[in-house]
């Protein structure tokens, strides 16, 4: 079979910025590579992120090299926060000269503003000057994208979300000229910048009022059965009153701090569903949100565990309010008296989690929850931790008292070695809105290892594995899988076993 790539059509997109950026510089390429992940390999594209340290090889001028990678992107994205560059042998600066040459080749392109400290307005220097007067000029003309962020984290989740909705409006042949989307939210207008400098310090920024986020605007991927689709699913399981989640955690292999709040104790479905909004609320990604749940049940009648998986808030709730159809649908007559259930996501630097423990109900009755800790793991340390605490308070939790250092055993398992016949149980789907086909992105198979206490131990553990294809395929098509590995993330909660395990698979 040819290379997974070989068909995918190459897409660079330049990223242009004086040298005080460097954060957002490394944001930059995991950026393109998720959104190469979750959506740029579906329509048969591949990002690649170009920036000028990698352009500056063999004799020459360097800006003229740097120039000439320009030349061949689909799209230029240009940054400025408090410096304008050095002279570049033509131009003021190299970021000028970029400008210049990306606007005579008519060439998409979007500008990030990084909002300046107000001290450095009154006396703001012949650099952050030249910096202002150019974003001044930009928002003028009106001719291209042009947003403000405040810090990196802004930044990442505007570049995000509209370097997608510029993919989305990609004609079937990318040579061809694209149209820019520019989302009226993002827009800065009708402010005179030199005038508030005259003023002093006192620039703020509009900030439009949006309503309250709904878990339905969140993305929550369905799983194919056959020919239906639904929020959840069913799995035999050797777990006792404990959770092994499936979820595609891309990266993340470290975890040494954590925190969460004070452990919450008789709450309802009202506060899960105000926890999930805030959370995305504060760090975004609601298109591509890679969220999993669990949830799980003992039938002593029966004397047989019994999970439900599925991705996505909104499927999660639903998963939990409707207790007493998944009971009637497994005939679980006598189950224990509280269910275990787990919630996890992900963002760039951090895994974010729910472990909560919800009670037995009658039908038609109201979930409630014994117990439920909501927290955070990093490999690091965060630099900035006044989000997380701004997350908790509006979300009705106590703060966190400290920052734990902890040691997270994450393994990571080859299973290319293992080979067995891969019967399909189902799939997860999405819509591509390039071309309408339903795309593959996660397989469930039945376990062959199921019960053989021979095989790693989370392998054995559940009827169904769900795996991760690290390239998409159109749903008709038949393919061929086979494994590449097993990564196991414990979660720092201890009422009962609850860890993350993201298996990677290919065709």
């Amino acid at each position: 079979m040819s290379s997974p790539q070989s068909y995918l059509k190459r897409i660079p997109i330049f990223l242009a910025s004086p040298s005080d950026l460097n954060i957002e510089r490394k944001l930059f390429h995991r950026i393109i590579d998720e959104i190469n992940r979750i959506k740029a390999k579906s329509k048969g594209l591949l990002l690649e992120a170009v920036v000028w340290e990698d352009c500056l090889i063999g004799k020459g001028r360097p800006q003229e090299k740097i120039n000439e990678e320009l030349r061949q992107s689909n799209l230029v994205v240009m940054l400025l926060w408090k410096k304008w560059g050095t002279p570049s042998g033509k131009y003021s600066s190299g970021f000028e000269e970029e400008y210049e040459l990306a606007s005579e080749n008519d060439k998409d392109i979007m500008f990030f503003f990084r909002e300046v400290p107000n001290d450095m307005l009154v006396d703001p220097g012949e650099q952050l000057k030249q910096v202002t007067e150019f974003e001044k000029k930009i928002e003028i003309e009106k001719n291209y994208f042009y947003s403000r962020y405040k810090d990196e984290k802004e930044w990442e989740r505007k570049f995000k979300n509209n370097l997608s909705k510029w993919l989305d409006q990609m004609r079937s042949h990318p040579e061809d000229k694209m149209e820019l989307f520019q989302p009226q939210s993002d827009l800065i207008t009708g402010q005179d910048i030199s005038q508030k400098m005259e003023q002093g310090n006192e620039i703020k920024q509009k900030i439009a009022i949006e309503e309250e986020i709904k878990l339905e605007n969140i993305a929550n991927p369905m799983i194919r059965i056959g020919d239906y689709d639904i929020p959840y699913h069913r799995t035999e399981t050797k777990d006792y009153l404990s959770c092994s989640l499936f979820g595609y955690f891309l990266g993340f292999s470290k975890g040494t701090y954590s925190f969460h709040a004070p452990q919450k104790s008789m709450t309802n479905l009202d506060h899960l569903e105000k926890i999930l909004k805030k959370f995305y609320d504060t760090f975004g990604d609601y298109e591509f949100d890679n969220s999993s749940f669990i949830i799980n049940q003992t039938c002593f009648e029966k004397k047989v565990n019994y999970s439900w998986f599925g991705f996505g808030p909104k499927n999660f709730v639903q998963a939990i309010k409707e207790q007493s159809k998944r009971y009637s649908e497994a005939r679980i007559v006598k189950p224990h008296h509280r269910e275990v259930a787990g919630f996890v996501a992900q963002r760039l630097n951090f895994l974010f989690y729910i472990a909560l423990q919800p009670d037995v109900i009658k039908e038609n009755s109201t979930p409630t929850f014994d117990y439920m800790q909501v927290g955070f793991i990093f490999g690091e340390i965060p630099f900035d931790n006044r989000k997380f605490i701004d997350f908790y308070k509006g979300a009705g939790l106590e703060e966190p008292d400290l920052i734990e250092k902890i040691e997270l055993d994450i393994i990571e398992k080859d299973l290319s070695s293992m080979k067995f016949n891969y019967d399909k149980e189902g799939f997860l789907v999405y819509k591509n809105l390039f071309d309408s086909e339903h795309w593959v992105s996660k397989v469930i198979l039945k376990n062959p290892f199921y019960g053989d206490k021979k095989i790693e131990e989370y392998l054995y553990r559940t009827e169904k594995l769900i795996v991760n294809l690290t390239d998409h395929h159109p749903l008709e098509m038949q393919k061929n899988y086979f494994l590449r590995e097993l990564k196991i993330i414990p979660i720092p909660y201890y009422n009962f076993p609850f860890v993350a395990l993201s298996i990677l698979g290919n065709w």
